[in-house]
């Protein structure tokens, strides 16, 4: 399976890219390299882009037959977020919803926006979070046949983060 990887030549991006590798899936990285680095990308194929050009976002979704997405872009820094709250909300907010709408135009079904994997107050591995995955994939597949609306899927435990179903 084809996963893509925003902010995948991060640190947390590819290690998880490493772990989809090796459990069978193929990796496509997608970064402006901002703060990634290109040397980390050594588990899948590389695009360079920023996540608010949609319609680029979009071309490599559907050049690389993506059927999910793993978004970890983000600008992270809280001291510069007071400084510059602007290019926080262009970046985290209007480029979620760039990734959003580049899945919508090429047809993918399954996104995971969690920085952090949680199962009540238990961390999940690397291998836990492709397991994971994989299996959220599979039953987003399966209710493609009965698209439904948008609507975030809440985790155990209310913390907020879930899976977003685009239909």
């Amino acid at each position: 399976m084809s996963i893509l990887i925003t902010g995948g030549a991060g640190y947390i991006g590819s290690h998880t890219c490493k772990a989809l590798a090796l459990a069978g899936h193929v990796p496509v990285v997608y970064d402006n390299l901002s703060s990634g680095h290109r040397r980390l990308v050594r588990w899948g194929d590389f695009v360079h882009g920023d996540i608010r050009d949609t319609a680029s976002l979009a071309g490599a979704m559907r050049a690389h037959a993506v059927e999910g997405v793993i978004h970890f872009a983000a600008l992270a820094d809280v001291g510069q977020s007071v400084r510059d709250p602007e290019s926080y909300y262009s970046v985290n907010v209007a480029g979620s919803l760039s990734v959003l709408r580049a899945m919508h135009q090429a047809g993918v079904l399954a996104v995971d926006m969690r920085c952090e994997w949680r199962t009540g107050h238990r961390m999940l591995t690397a291998g836990q979070q492709v397991a994971l995955s994989a299996e959220m994939l599979r039953l987003e597949k399966a209710r493609a046949r009965h698209p439904q609306p948008a609507r975030a899927i809440e985790p155990a435990h209310g913390s907020g983060r879930g899976l977003v179903r685009i239909a």
